[in-house]
């Protein structure tokens, strides 16, 4: 092969030894940062990364802002008992091999790729989808759109973080309507909008007489959005007490109305905004460190406007 075809990431003896034995030109990179100043200096056909522990969130969002490539990983097999690894592994790559590994089907497996990535390269003007509501084609703005086409089948919780007035709610429309189409619900929350005494039934509903001025059963934001996208806006604005319920919920995806003892379990998927520092807002203590994870999953960053 006369081209750079392949960056190896996070490499091993055994890896190295293969691609030398197939002819492959490759590149190496020795941790997701040095990984991320070569994908932004070429242009890769293939990744083949060695996960790590601990790499899920930082991987997840290497993935997202260069979607150009197909991504091939290479795990230990006991970490295939990771839900987060299992959904990393279903959302952003094109296949994946444990350890020990089988030199046959990696082989194949990687010629494979590198003949659809041409391909695709090929063919890429006619294959991308077509954007709502994000337009633009300055520099930013097509990372940014490379980014929602590479999440369109991905259903986990999403931070939109930017400026205000850059269009955070827009990108939460775009990802909702690339997952779930036009038939599920898209339910907006303003966090910073609603009265601290009322956060708990806008969110969660409340029942007949639960408190006074509760004359009839009321369905909250998240029973509304169960099957489609909850988007919280503003999500820095959230009283700390109203962020405990709200990780909660998140952990158990169940929910119980103001007044009622009775559970219900939904599926939603989140997306949450702000245009706060989070970091920052975590080591102040005005925002809980477990819900940052809980949201964070995967990362996007609107562009400032100029």
């Amino acid at each position: 092969m006369t081209e750079t075809a392949l960056l190896l990431i996070n490499s091993c003896a055994v890896l190295e030894s293969l691609l030398e034995q197939g002819e492959w030109q490759v590149e190496q990179a020795s941790s997701l940062v040095v990984a991320e100043k070569k994908l932004q200096e070429k242009d890769y056909p293939l990744v083949l990364v060695v996960i790590e522990h601990q790499q899920h969130e930082a991987l997840y969002n290497l993935i997202a802002q260069h979607s150009g490539a197909l991504w091939i990983g290479l795990i230990q097999r006991d970490c295939l008992a990771s839900e987060a690894l299992r959904n990393l592994l279903a959302a952003c790559f094109h296949d994946f091999h444990t350890f020990p590994l089988d030199r046959d089907r990696l082989s194949h497996s990687l010629g494979h790729a590198l003949g659809m990535a041409r391909l695709i390269r090929r063919h890429r003007p006619r294959l991308q989808p077509q954007l709502r509501f994000i337009q633009g084609e300055s520099a930013p703005i097509r990372q940014l759109r490379d980014q929602i086409v590479r999440l369109q089948h991905c259903r986990l919780p999403v931070l939109v973080t930017g400026p205000s007035g850059t269009g955070k709610e827009l990108v939460a429309r775009e990802l909702h309507y690339s997952t779930f189409g036009e038939e599920s619900p898209f339910v907006a929350v303003n966090c910073g909008a609603m009265p601290h005494q009322l956060i708990q039934s806008e969110l969660f509903g409340h029942v007949k007489g639960a408190f006074t001025g509760a004359q009839h059963h009321k369905i909250g934001k998240i029973e509304a959005a169960d099957g489609g996208t909850l988007f919280l806006d503003e999500i820095g604005e959230l009283p700390l007490e109203d962020q405990a319920t709200l990780l909660r919920f998140l952990q158990e995806q169940c929910i119980e109305a103001v007044g009622s003892h009775l559970t219900r379990r939904v599926d939603v998927r989140i997306i949450a905004a702000t245009n706060i520092d989070v970091e920052q807002a975590v080591a102040s203590g005005g925002f809980r460190m477990d819900l940052c994870c809980q949201l964070n999953v995967v990362r996007l960053r609107t562009p400032a406007l100029c």
